[in-house]
């Protein structure tokens, strides 16, 4: 889910597609799920990466319904992200402006990926600067590595991949 509650913390749509492009590429039989958020129009992007994905609009509980299928969630501090955790779908989540000791999904299954170098995190998604450096200090590499650390082990437990976004 590229969506965020405030534009702020959203990681750059490019760095989504990075991810996916990557993790696609080292493994062939991943299924992705991407969950429009109208307030992105770059969120049709995702799915146009490549034509298996799938995106999907709909109620609130078709979302819930489509996460608790999911082996994992790629996501940005939002809603989904608590809603994913809650029904006990493992989390990769991308934080920034957002202390995520607070804010972090619950549970020992998910794993927080965020800027460790920023002294301003915290400012409650009213960025001093010009663009949110919380956010764009996280590479496409570095949420990569977590991800494909996800899929390896639920590889191990099983042969094929859910994969929400």
């Amino acid at each position: 889910h590229p969506g965020a509650g405030h534009p702020i913390r959203c990681w750059p749509i490019e760095r989504f597609r990075e991810v996916i492009s990557k993790v696609s590429q080292k493994y062939d039989d991943i299924q992705w799920l991407v969950f429009e958020d109208e307030r992105l129009s770059s969120t049709s992007q995702l799915v146009d990466l490549f034509l298996q994905n799938q995106k999907v609009c709909g109620s609130l509980r078709q979302m819930m319904k489509l996460i608790s299928y999911c082996d994992v969630m790629l996501v940005n501090d939002s809603g989904p992200m608590h809603i994913a955790s809650a029904l006990k779908t493992p989390v990769v989540a991308i934080f920034g402006p957002q202390h995520p000791e607070k804010f972090r999904p619950w549970g020992d299954e998910h794993f927080v990926v965020l800027e460790k170098k920023i002294n301003c995190r915290g400012c409650s998604d009213r960025c001093v600067y010009q663009q949110p450096l919380c956010m764009l200090n996280v590479s496409s590499e570095q949420v990569f590595q977590v991800v494909d650390k996800y899929i390896q082990k639920i590889m191990t437990e099983k042969r094929s991949v859910n994969f929400i976004n």
